[in-house]
């Protein structure tokens, strides 16, 4: 199991980074035996002190949480609560569905871009384009279309791109305005 932890402008002293790293492996080795790389990152925003976790299994479900308190320590167990909530009901799908996994999953990398939005009611040039505000490199699993489903409830997105364990092209599910889950498997162009 590998962990990072890193502090944004503070000190991450020896015994914050004993507490966390005794704590994230009892937590998810209760719930999985196999490997974890996980993430901690510690701020400060005002008075109080933010702990941002990032847990990527080798599953390929990737879970993130965080906790905010006046005490470092406190932040870092609300954190770390919220993940094993996030586990615990993982688990428990993996119950209830039967679904059998094992091998790690195999994933390609992609870029996600968040674009600015037109303005609104103005004349716009003609050479205009939007601009790209954010750009991020995201890795695609390999999965089915209710492991998706399910990662994509488990890590509060409204969207997931994955691809499809059965025919190998690029899929997406996403939330609907309705509160639905919808499902975008585009077809191979015909040539």
């Amino acid at each position: 199991m590998q962990i990072k932890i890193t502090g944004k402008h503070i000190d991450t002293g020896e015994a914050l980074r004993n507490h966390v790293e005794k704590n994230i492996e009892a937590s998810i080795s209760k719930y999985f035996e196999r490997g974890a790389e996980t993430n901690i990152i510690f701020s400060k925003q005002g008075h109080f002190f933010r702990a941002d976790c990032t847990i990527h299994l080798d599953s390929g479900l990737l879970i993130k949480s965080s906790g905010d308190n006046d005490d470092i320590y406190a932040c870092f167990d609300t954190a770390l609560q919220k993940a094993e909530k996030q586990l615990r009901r993982y688990k428990r799908r993996l119950k209830n569905h039967h679904i059998q996994g094992g091998k790690r999953v195999e994933q390609q990398n992609a870029t996600a871009r968040i674009i600015a939005p037109e303005p609104e009611n103005e004349e716009l040039p003609e050479e205009w384009s939007p601009i790209t505000i954010a750009e991020d490199s995201i890795s695609v699993p390999e999965l089915s279309v209710s492991e998706a489903v399910m990662q994509m409830e488990i890590s509060h997105e409204d969207f997931l791109i994955f691809r499809n364990g059965s025919h190998g092209r690029l899929n997406i599910v996403h939330r609907r305005p309705d509160g639905n889950i919808g499902w975008i498997d585009p077809e191979e162009n015909a040539k």
